[in-house]
């Protein structure tokens, strides 16, 4: 769906061009995104890292880390949120193999120790999808697959509704949202039809009893 019809299916809830239809349609996208860690926005990224660096650049569409590995060395390093960095890492300039990360600025990592040797990063993590305000012209898609577009304008919808005081039919607008998303993430919560999911015993239980 471009971000012309976009508008012009927003606009049959009775809005028009005077109205700003960009911000909210940015805000129903934000609100369709956060509704669950939708596997589509899943991406993997490998980049060399040099020895004596400590930081490393983020994509422009990242969100967050689902995991980080160090390639060379077979290590998946742990995550520490900054303040708990800064209250347990007594000195940032420690080299050795990097063994925790955490996410400053939203756009940087900043690794502990400093890499005391090259090596290669592999990371996965959760893209933004781009603002429908940033898209280049009207005649551009939405971001994302084109079955989440219709959800992202009844959002928008709501959005618009209740800033005109309309709560009955925001409400209305509300339950096709959330009836939409439901579909959605009935759809792609699962991503493979390989074996079926089982429980794993990860803490052994079943192998201590000879079970």
């Amino acid at each position: 769906m471009t971000r012309g019809t976009a508008k012009t299916l927003l606009k049959r809830y009775g809005f028009d061009d005077s109205d700003p239809l960009l911000n909210w349609l940015d805000e129903g996208q934000d609100l369709f995104e956060a509704e669950h860690d939708w596997p589509f926005l899943q991406m993997l990224a490998t980049d060399p890292v040099a020895m004596g660096q400590n930081s490393v650049d983020l994509p422009p569409d990242f969100f967050k880390v689902y995991s980080l590995h160090d390639m060379t060395n077979r290590t998946k390093l742990k995550q520490m949120d900054l303040s708990q960095f800064e209250r347990t890492i007594w000195n940032p300039a420690d080299t050795g193999k990097p063994q925790i990360y955490t996410v400053v600025n939203i756009n940087q990592l900043v690794l502990w120790p400093v890499a005391d040797s090259d090596f290669t990063m592999r990371i996965v993590y959760q893209k933004s999808l781009t603002d429908v305000s940033q898209l280049t012209d009207d005649a551009t898609n939405l971001d994302g697959p084109a079955n989440t577009h219709y959800t992202v304008v009844l959002g928008a919808a709501f959005v618009g509704l209740m800033a005109e005081n309309e709560e009955d039919r925001a409400a209305v607008a509300k339950a096709q949202f959330d009836a939409a998303v439901a579909h959605r993430w009935q759809k792609y919560s699962d991503t493979d039809l390989d074996e079926p999911k089982q429980v794993q015993d990860v803490m052994g239980y079943f192998s201590s009893t000879g079970c």
